[in-house]
């Protein structure tokens, strides 16, 4: 008998779940840092599992190459029906402007509420609907599909220990979604377990800087700059973790240093600008990007190089509620922007600054309404003009009203 039970417990062990194989491990943390590109080396040459297609097809859609991850993600479905990969597929065919998916990402949500990636991906399902629902002036419906995917986020990141491939993503949506209390908390637990990461320690000192832990924010900067002084992406961290800082002797002194070690740094210009607006310096900042816009080694550069100063420029007054300055800036810079749809978008925040709520709502829609079609990933325009929406409508809704 004795015989017989080891005999049975020696054919069991060959079946079940087969041994993970240690290139999934790895390829899922180059994933967690965003190194898309080592998860594809890591995982060449393998065959034989979904688990290897589905992240591959992870890998290819954090390179935005979307054909290639459909296919992967497709082959992943043939062998192994899991929710995750439905997922993925029904996205990309949101990217492709299939609003139907969105209804059928919010029904497998229906049946797999406790699946994070399903969570994660509803959010792009609950905003397509907000886009289309705000095209069509139905801004109550729009603003509760904000708030389900608010609620889909939570849960993904409740839940985010299980999609290490997608902490990227998620962090991002964090921030956005003011989470970034719970996106601190998902960070430092990666970082228990991989404390040497420098792409999540950087994440954690912005997340820092979302929270307003400025104090805290400043010093982590300070301490991965001095460790890596010849690093511009460590010194523009310090510096954007300065920017919000009151002015002082001691942090003047520090922007003309990194300005100084890193001539040019386009980040460090813009982060300076805002370091001098913040402290109701707002024509000296706007100066210095002027200096900066037109001086000939900038004029050198692609207009991409050059966009990040020509936009804070722009919105720096915006921010600060300076009406006549602002429509000052817009004007000197609306030929340097290559997109048209750009100058509406800050013509309709002006309008917003000047209380002209209804030709700022004309201005957003115009925007929403040039590119609501428009296929590939998630539109950051379309989603600032969504938001730009219900702002005006909330302004709206507390001016007072005008005696008849």
């Amino acid at each position: 008998m004795a015989r017989r039970l080891v005999l049975i417990i020696v054919l069991l062990s060959g079946c079940g779940t087969p041994a993970p194989i240690p290139q999934l491990q790895q390829a899922r943390d180059d994933l967690q840092r965003s190194d898309a590109a080592s998860a594809l080396d890591t995982l060449a040459g393998l065959t034989g599992s979904s688990n290897i297609h589905y992240l591959r097809g992870v890998a290819l859609l954090q390179l935005d190459k979307l054909d290639a991850a459909r296919g992967e993600f497709e082959t992943a479905l043939d062998d192994s029906d899991e929710p995750r990969t439905r997922a993925c597929l029904l996205r990309l065919q949101l990217f492709a402007r299939n609003l139907p998916a969105a209804d059928k990402l919010i029904a497998l949500e229906l049946d797999h509420p406790s699946d994070p990636l399903v969570r994660l991906s509803c959010v792009y399902a609950y905003e397509a609907l907000a886009v289309r629902l705000t095209a069509d002036a139905r801004h109550e419906a729009a603003a509760a599909h904000r708030s389900r995917a608010a609620r889909a986020l939570e849960t993904a990141l409740a839940l985010a220990s299980e999609i290490p491939e997608f902490h990227p993503e998620l962090l991002d949506f964090a921030v956005e979604y003011d989470q970034a209390a719970a996106a601190l908390r998902l960070v430092r637990l990666i970082r228990k377990r991989n404390p040497e990461n420098v792409v999540m320690e950087r994440r954690e000192v912005r997340l820092l800087m979302a929270l307003g832990e400025q104090d805290e924010s400043i010093r982590r900067g300070h301490r991965l700059y001095l460790r890596s002084p010849d690093d511009p992406l460590s010194a523009e961290l310090y510096a954007s973790a300065l920017a919000t800082a009151s002015t002082s002797r001691s942090h003047d002194a520090t922007f003309r240093k990194l300005r100084s070690r890193f001539p040019g740094r386009i980040a460090l210009i813009a982060q300076h600008a805002r370091y001098l607006a913040t402290n109701h310096k707002l024509t000296s900042a706007c100066q210095i990007l002027a200096t900066a816009i037109d001086s000939k080694a900038l004029h050198r550069r692609a207009h991409d190089d050059r966009w990040p100063l020509i936009q804070a420029a722009i919105t720096l007054p915006l921010q600060a509620g300076s009406t006549g300055l602002a429509e000052q800036q817009l004007n000197r810079y609306r030929n340097q922007i290559a997109d048209e749809l750009l100058v509406t978008y800050f013509e309709g925040q002006l309008l917003h600054l000047q209380q002209d709520y209804t030709g700022a709502q004309q201005k957003m829609t115009e925007v929403l309404k040039a590119r609501v079609d428009k296929a590939g990933r998630r539109d950051p325009l379309v989603t600032e003009a969504v938001r730009w929406l219900q702002r005006i409508r909330q302004a709206q809704g507390r001016r007072p009203a005008t005696a008849s």
